[in-house]
């Protein structure tokens, strides 16, 4: 487990990372994940509260990459819930093209809460992953 400096530490590095202050949603996410995506999968939409007491970002990603998607898993150490269970959700303010709802009920979920939560659905009917980290 890692303890939870060093999660605000990640956080304040993409805080203050670059001359301008602010990174581009492809950063973020190689900073949050460890690893930007390839250049075939396009950030769809990004969401970035960088300053908020939690800070919290979501991005949709599309197409689904099924290597990306393993070394995203990989990186962090993501699991799959044991049936039946879900991991604790956190609903933000997020734009209304994150259907939470829609989003939480898709069954391909892969999760980590030992640095914040960290959250991965994939929905293979629509071709996108769902991509959520919340510092808490």
């Amino acid at each position: 487990m890692v303890p939870k400096f060093h999660v605000l530490a990640a956080v304040g590095v993409l805080l203050h990372s670059g001359c301008s202050g602010s990174l581009s949603p492809t950063e973020v996410l190689q900073g949050l994940y460890g690893a930007p995506p390839p250049p075939a999968v396009k950030i769809v939409h990004f969401y970035g509260d960088r300053f908020g007491m939690d800070p919290s970002f979501a991005w949709v990603l599309s197409p689904v990459d099924d290597t990306y998607l393993k070394t995203l898993i990989k990186t962090k150490g993501l699991k799959t819930p044991a049936p039946g269970e879900k991991p604790t959700m956190v609903r933000y303010g997020f734009p209304s093209w994150w259907d939470h709802d829609r989003i939480e009920a898709l069954s391909e979920l892969y999760f980590d809460d030992n640095e914040g939560l960290r959250r991965i659905w994939v929905d293979r009917d629509g071709g996108r992953l769902y991509v959520e980290f919340i510092g808490t």
